[in-house]
């Protein structure tokens, strides 16, 4: 009974990987937030995006630099444009949710959350690694216990810089 269960997994991995790639794990950098993100095709040109991480954001105030660090997710929802192209590769858009975390070594807290949109380019190469670049701009909500000086203080959005290097499968 064990054996048949094991052959038909195998058959039904083997099958659907067939169809093509569906799923992409990647070593990722945002805008103060590095992580791991997984990204997973819903059909030929939607798909889903999480990431875990770890985030770290400097104050300078008076001239004392502190840094806080903590813990970052991000999610997002794209769409890719090109039919041509394989799946979760090409120019897409997409809309994110990202949260960050933090805190300084006096137990100072920093919260930033944000809500946008980003574009970008994911190229996935015939060796089935993939790089991908990502910009875009969303709301900042920030809510901080320490004083001023944070590098955001003076941005009325939160910026959405990205880069990743992943492996498709």
């Amino acid at each position: 009974m064990l054996k048949r269960t094991i052959f038909s997994a195998i058959c039904i991995l083997m099958f659907a990987n067939s169809y093509g790639q569906d799923n992409i794990v990647k070593a990722s950098a945002l805008l103060a937030n590095v992580g791991l993100q997984y990204e997973r095709a819903l059909n030929d040109h939607f798909s889903v995006i999480g990431q875990v991480g770890v985030s770290r954001l400097s104050n300078s105030t008076n001239d004392i630099n502190t840094t806080s660090e903590g813990f970052g997710y991000y999610l997002e929802g794209r769409y890719y444009f090109s039919p041509k192209n394989k799946k979760m590769e090409g120019w897409h858009v997409g809309a994110f949710y990202n949260v960050m975390n933090t805190e300084t070594d006096d137990n100072l807290k920093t919260n930033i959350s944000s809500i946008g949109l980003a574009t970008g380019y994911q190229w996935i190469y015939n060796s089935n690694i993939t790089f991908g670049l990502t910009l875009g701009a969303g709301s900042k909500e920030l809510d901080t216990e320490q004083d001023r000086g944070l590098f955001i203080d003076g941005l009325t959005f939160w910026p959405h810089l990205g880069l990743n290097l992943g492996y498709s499968f």
